[in-house]
């Protein structure tokens, strides 16, 4: 009930927040306006990705991003050749893990295009009214059926499940040896396509 309270109406949200105040010291909750917002693109990452992508994401920031991804990449196998305390089938493996490391950069490729099919077919069953908690309800149900679903489909490698391109973060997956730079990354102070390229890659 507590996970659920931030979406229901203010007497349920007081009472929350007395609790959390309570036990955690905290005395304000965000604007009705930040929560939903948030929960739109928690709960719709990859459409709000696609508006934001049109509207702001830096075209060449992917390629330079990959660009950088190589570079580190190549200066790290180089690192690995010229290391003294590691045995020769030791370097072999961590040189092909490196050269394997998947880096997805900024956005999955189909949402840089027009092409609304896959959005279309991910969000069909996503209709809305104007209840906020009976929508919050309505998504969890679509969640746990995406991922019972997931147990009979083979798993796409380019899909963006663990983070959203809107998500200020970037992501390490050592199960499955690849890297994720979200779209937002891609922005001052994190990414500035003016400044010296030192300080992107730093």
């Amino acid at each position: 009930m507590m996970n659920r309270a931030a979406h229901m109406p203010k007497r349920f949200r007081n009472m929350s927040q007395q609790y959390v105040r309570t036990f955690h010291g905290t005395t304000s909750e965000e604007s009705r306006a930040v929560t939903c917002a948030y929960y739109v693109n928690t709960a719709m990452g990859l459409v709000v990705s696609k508006l934001y992508v049109k509207k702001y994401f830096y075209k060449d920031a992917r390629a330079e991003a990959m660009e950088m991804v190589n570079n580190i990449r190549n200066a790290f196998i180089t690192m690995v050749n010229h290391s003294i305390w590691m045995d020769s089938e030791s370097k072999i493996i961590a040189i092909k893990k490196a050269r394997n490391l998947r880096a997805k950069i900024g956005y999955p490729g189909y949402l840089g295009n027009d092409d609304m099919a896959k959005l279309d077919r991910d969000y069909a069953e996503y209709n809305f009214n104007s209840s906020y908690m009976h929508n919050v309800l309505s998504v969890i149900r679509l969640y746990s059926k995406g991922s019972l679903q997931m147990l009979r489909h083979v798993v796409d490698e380019d899909d963006w499940m663990d983070i959203s391109p809107t998500q200020v973060n970037a992501i390490h997956k050592l199960t499955t040896n690849e890297i994720t730079f979200p779209t937002v990354i891609f922005q001052a102070p994190l990414f500035d396509k003016q400044a010296p390229k030192y300080l992107n890659y730093g």
